[in-house]
């Protein structure tokens, strides 16, 4: 195996703001683009990267067109609630219609703005944008990518096993391919399951984690990222879902990854978690991968439940991301 050389991380950072909080029950996240915007985040990444807003995906827009849609009952919008038989729908999934509809606006979005030499920063929003990215970031970079995921969950029920239908605990396993029907026509990219590996996972659900065991996914939880260190997780992780120093890297941030103490604004909150000193050890290590690290996702960041410390946090997190 080569080693792993740094070099200079210097791609354009293409900013894509994605109002939506469907993918779970608490308002809030779907305002965090906006108030980032207002914030200026993009002066806090060094002028090098030309950091840059595409835009902000509304979701109250889009669902409101997509009402409109299906009011006409238009043959140009594929919502899987009205074109799929009754013996043919998937099993439940709450606002499903609306998420297709807002997710392949995000899939063609990164599409037609994001180019594979770009850095793409999708900042959310609930976690269910994830699979969108994911899926984009496979078309573009020609199915030559891997995931670093951090996260308190696991994010990978299927809507067999979900206890809630909230689609924010499934993107992982919808871009594994683990859905028996796939609901969303858009989406044709999946990742294969050993180019992925969590770190943090400390709040499982009981079917999640035995199907997560079953299938050989790869994670750390927050106590074994304790006792073998931060360094030795991130450098095994990426020799696991990149073992040829050849592939690009996406990392997928849940800020409930983070301990709540550093992050208290976000929906659903599990102690002993990761700090901004951990983070800072995973982070620049994916950056000597140089131009191989290619995209990031930012979600789960609730201002409505707290907003002081969680900006601060937000904003570090940004700084240790980008500023150098």
């Amino acid at each position: 195996m080569t080693s792993r050389i740094a070099k200079g991380f210097w791609r354009k950072v293409k900013i894509l703001g994605l109002a939506v909080s469907i993918g779970q029950p608490k308002k809030g996240v779907e305002w965090t683009p906006q108030i980032l915007l207002d914030s200026q985040i993009s002066n806090l990444f060094h002028p090098q990267y030309e950091a840059d807003w595409i835009g902000i995906l509304d979701q109250q827009v889009l669902i409101e067109e997509w009402k409109q849609k299906l009011a006409l009952n238009s043959p140009s919008i594929e919502s899987p609630e009205n074109t799929l038989l009754q013996e043919e729908r998937p099993p439940k999934i709450k606002n499903l219609g609306e998420l297709n509809y807002y997710m392949e606006h995000q899939y063609k979005s990164i599409l037609k703005n994001i180019s594979s030499t770009d850095f793409l920063l999708s900042i959310g929003g609930d976690h269910s944008v994830a699979s969108a990215t994911i899926s984009a970031s496979l078309k573009l970079q020609k199915g030559n990518l891997s995931v670093i995921w951090i996260d308190a969950h696991g994010d990978c029920n299927t809507p067999d096993i979900s206890p809630s239908g909230n689609y924010h605990g499934m993107p992982l396993a919808h871009v594994f391919g683990l859905f028996k029907k796939n609901p969303f026509s858009w989406m044709s990219n999946f990742l294969p399951i050993q180019r992925c590996v969590q770190i943090g996972i400390r709040d499982l659900d009981g079917e999640e984690e035995k199907l997560m065991n079953s299938i050989g996914l790869k994670y750390f939880t927050a106590s074994q990222v304790r006792n073998y260190g931060i360094q030795q997780v991130i450098k095994d992780s990426l020799a696991y879902v990149d073992p040829e120093n050849n592939r690009n890297i996406h990392l997928s941030l849940d800020v409930d990854g983070f301990d709540p103490t550093f992050v208290p604004g976000t929906g659903t909150l599990a102690p002993n978690g990761l700090f901004i000193e951990d983070y800072s050890v995973v982070v620049d290590e994916i950056k000597k991968c140089g131009e191989r690290f290619s995209s990031m996702d930012l979600v789960e960041v609730n201002f409505q439940i707290e907003k002081e410390q969680t900006l601060k946090a937000v904003k570090e997190i940004l700084k240790t991301t980008f500023s150098d």
